[in-house]
């Protein structure tokens, strides 16, 4: 007997509903910390990172889960201190921090702190007007910067370019990606946001205008999509995979990992049931390292690697 329509129709629609990818486990790491109510960590250049509100400070975790650094950040002749994100060099020399803060005069002073590997300071960029939101290190050491520009008034000027890229030495090496090339909104691009190194790409994902990017290692546009967020959706974490295909995990009603599809701007679903326990428990999206994706699941704390196929 050949199938009705409707039962055609029901079976089109719950096979189109299913996660086209598995997520399998490669290694999995103890981490003995808390970030509740703390930033989001990241891993990034084989570290986990992590930022502190109160006090203002950060911890580096190596790959093998031990903890490296773990210190209050002070700098001279500032006040009321923020870090905005923390960036890993790829050999691990190095970490760089993105700060505001006010001078002794209340002004605002936005800030490139490079610390040592054990993180001592090493030295502070005063970067002007320039607020970097997110900042990444590329491949070949220098570092790159998605922030906003302010006018005498700390207001948000009218057109800029969003993405600046630094040395090692902390000097501006180029600016690119002006704001007026994203969708126009009252927050800046930058303000809700991810940034993402793959193959020679560097990825921007701006929750603010609903939009990736993806730009050469110059600094040149290759690529600009929509994206489609579920409404009440909330993004935990963004990464590129080795062959440069954008992945996020959400919060909703449950944690997913999802890949975008440039092709229609959605995300589809990756199964994770491999290794969750059950739905109910968080999964978060700490980066990338090679050919796998970096994942951070509670409870238990535990970093995951693993392979989407």
């Amino acid at each position: 007997m050949k199938p009705t329509l409707a039962v055609l129709f029901l079976l089109n629609t719950i096979m189109s509903a299913q996660p086209r990818e598995i997520a399998t486990a490669r290694h999995t790491l103890p981490i003995d910390y808390d970030f509740s109510r703390q930033p989001l960590p990241t891993y990034r250049s084989g570290f986990l990172l992590a930022r502190h509100r109160t006090p203002p400070g950060f911890s580096v975790w190596d790959r093998s889960g031990q903890l490296l650094v773990h210190r209050e950040l002070t700098l001279p002749g500032v006040s009321d201190l923020s870090i905005g994100d923390i960036a890993a060099a790829s050999r691990g020399n190095a970490f760089v921090l993105s700060v505001s803060a006010r001078n002794a005069d209340g002004r605002v002073a936005c800030l490139l702190v490079w610390t040592r590997a054990n993180g001592d300071i090493q030295k502070i960029v005063e970067t002007s007007s320039f607020a970097a939101r997110r900042i990444i290190f590329a491949p070949d050491g220098t570092l790159w910067a998605f922030g906003r520009v302010y006018n005498n008034k700390f207001e948000e000027q009218a057109d800029y370019d969003t993405l600046r890229q630094y040395g090692t030495e902390g000097k501006l090496i180029r600016s690119a990606l002006k704001r007026s090339l994203f969708k126009p909104s009252k927050q800046a691009p930058s303000a809700e946001s991810y940034m993402a190194i793959g193959d020679g790409r560097i990825g921007v994902v701006s929750l603010a205008a609903s939009e990736w990017v993806e730009l050469s290692s110059a600094g040149e546009v290759v690529g600009h999509w929509p994206l489609q967020i579920p409404a009440g959706a909330y993004i935990t974490g963004a990464a590129l995979s080795s062959s440069n295909d954008l992945f996020i995990t959400q919060e909703k009603e449950t944690s997913t990992l999802s890949r975008f599809d440039k092709k229609n701007g959605t995300f589809t679903n990756v199964d994770t049931s491999t290794f969750r326990n059950s739905p109910g428990q968080g999964v978060l999206l700490a980066g990338s390292e090679g050919d796998q994706l970096v994942v951070r699941i509670k409870p238990p704390n535990l970093l995951i690697w693993i392979d989407v196929k």
